[in-house]
């Protein structure tokens, strides 16, 4: 039975059994004799076990004690030290690591740090930078100087500075930039800090010519110094109260991601219902070929669907600690991707099939002797078809389609007779096909003695596509006529040279208008308005 031992690598406690110890004081003793001639091998040295430190605290998952397992999947990370030049390590026990060369390649995810290296205040905006890939952090800094104007730039920088941690050691350096941590890495890293130091320092007795001077640079480090640790110690507060908190509040969260989690099946599951029943509209609506009709709602379908789904993985994971395979975020994205772009493909194809418009007008001519003339939307009750119900605009009526796209206008008639003026449009991939288009638009209007009954629907056989099919009514009354609606026209009821828009938007059910010279007059609305101003 191996012996365990107790020791402290990079100020983190471990026990480790006799084996992985022995091999690891000779690893360490190697890289140590490797960098002796350099003036930072002890830093070197110690970010090296830090970042072992931190590689064990990943791959013991629990287990209390190093072995040789844990000590080669280390190595396979960090590198052996004949990999960056050093001499051959004298093991004294086989590993299975022996005669394999470690995996130096491996391309860590980067980590959010602020860089102590490249900083002006606090090194929050060349952190960003560096894990965004920007190589000049000048742009974020301009992007924060620009949110100084509208008031967020100053309370985000200094929350990111108490919560982001400094990059205080080479490995969390190298994680910030997304580099492995290997051992040649982190001497490169100490090594250019120790150049960089040394720069600065001879930049410093320069410029430190008078006493003056160099009390005045000293103030203001002093003072920049204090407000670093200010708002670090804030962050580090920050940063153990967190922990208990997520405790104390560790059941509402799971309640809350439960509700939540149930909110967003159903919305998904209302999404895959409401695509599915309003599949025949949106074939109606959508591009003449059947199979981008398909590929349309199909796409559709997932480029709202998957997102939702995120968010409930996403919730699952804060609330109940659940990872998802990278392999399928992979997939996620990709289906996601495919969608958006099959979307938008159906999309760009349904816009041509409505890029060409098409408009005809008929006149027709009424004696209507009796001096009240009555113009009336009847209502029609559709509720019990199907379709989709907004304000009954696309429901199905037998074989065709019931549009609410009906619309009117009243003018002053040059002549003693009504007349009605129909205009119909509707458009196509071309001219030709929304001419095509328009002549299947049917809607019904009936004159019966002194009253004009116009449908409120328009009607499109099923067969055809739905191209934005319109009917426009503007209707010619004499002059000296009187003329009343029912409350149903000033839904649909459009402004005029004799009505405007104040006059539309009253209770028009009980009110009579006289077509006088270029206006309308109306007692009943002169009284209303009065009444209202009082």
């Amino acid at each position: 039975m191996n012996k365990t031992f107790n020791i402290n690598l990079g100020s983190y406690p471990f026990a480790i059994d006799e084996d992985a110890y022995e091999y690891i004081q000779n690893y360490l003793d190697t890289i140590r004799r490797h960098f002796s001639a350099s003036d930072g091998c002890e830093e070197i040295l110690y970010d090296i076990e830090v970042r072992m430190a931190e590689l064990f605290q990943e791959h013991l998952k629990g287990r209390a004690i190093i072995s040789m397992k844990e000590i080669d999947e280390v190595i396979m990370i960090m590198g052996k030290p004949e990999d960056f030049g050093a001499e051959p390590m004298a093991e004294s026990h086989e590993s299975s690591s022996r005669g394999k060369k470690s995996d130096t390649k491996i391309k860590p995810g980067k980590r959010l740090f602020r860089d102590p290296d490249d900083k002006k205040l606090a090194g929050v905006c060349s952190g960003i930078s560096a894990y965004l890939g920007i190589e000049d952090p000048l742009w974020v800094r301009l992007i924060f100087a620009i949110l100084l104007f509208t008031g967020t730039g100053v309370i985000t920088y200094i929350i990111l500075w108490a919560l982001v941690p400094e990059a205080s050691n080479a490995g969390d350096k190298l994680a910030m930039r997304g580099e492995p941590a290997t051992i040649h890495n982190i001497a490169k890293v100490v090594e250019e800090e120790l150049t960089d130091l040394g720069d600065k320092l001879n930049e410093w007795s320069k410029d430190l010519g008078s006493k003056k001077k160099s009390d005045d640079v000293n103030q203001g480090f002093q003072a920049k110094s204090i407000l670093a640790e200010g708002v670090n110690m804030i962050g580090k507060v920050a940063s153990n109260i967190i922990p208990v908190i997520r405790q104390i509040f560790k059941p509402i969260v799971i309640v809350s991601a439960i509700v939540l989690l149930s909110v967003l099946g159903i919305s998904w599951a209302a999404s895959f219902v409401g695509l599915s029943f309003a599949a025949p509209v949106l074939f109606s609506m959508g591009p003449d070929s059947t199979f981008l009709s398909y590929l349309g709602i199909g796409s559709l379908f997932f480029t709202i669907g998957l997102p939702i789904l995120g968010i409930m993985l996403f919730v699952a994971r804060l609330g109940f600690g659940y990872r998802i395979h990278k392999n399928i975020k992979t997939g996620f994205w990709t289906v996601w991707f495919l969608s958006l772009f099959s979307s938008m493909f159906a999309g760009m194809s349904t816009i041509k099939d409505y890029s060409s418009r098409h408009e005809f007008n008929t006149m027709t001519d009424y004696n209507i002797e009796s001096q009240d003339i009555h113009i009336a939307m009847p209502e029609e009750n559709l509720d019990h078809t199907f379709g989709i119900h907004m304000d009954k605009f696309f429901v199905e009526k037998g074989d065709q389609w019931a549009v609410r796209d009906v619309t009117l206008k009243v003018e002053k008639s040059k002549d003693a007779l009504v007349h009605v003026e129909r205009f119909v449009s509707a458009r196509g991939s071309d001219l030709s096909e929304a001419q095509q288009n328009s002549l299947y638009v049917g809607n019904d209007l009936t004159v019966n003695g002194n009253e004009i009954s116009i449908s409120k629907f328009l009607t499109i056989p099923r067969k055809n596509k739905y191209r934005n099919q319109s009917v426009d009514y503007v209707i010619y009354v004499p002059e000296g006529k009187n003329v009343s609606f029912d409350n149903n026209v000033k839904e649909r009821m459009r402004e005029s040279s004799l009505f405007s828009w104040d006059q539309i938007y009253t209770d028009m059910k009980d009110l009579k208008w006289t077509v006088k010279g270029n206006s309308v007059f109306s007692g009943e609305w002169n009284n209303l308005m009065h009444h209202k101003k009082r």
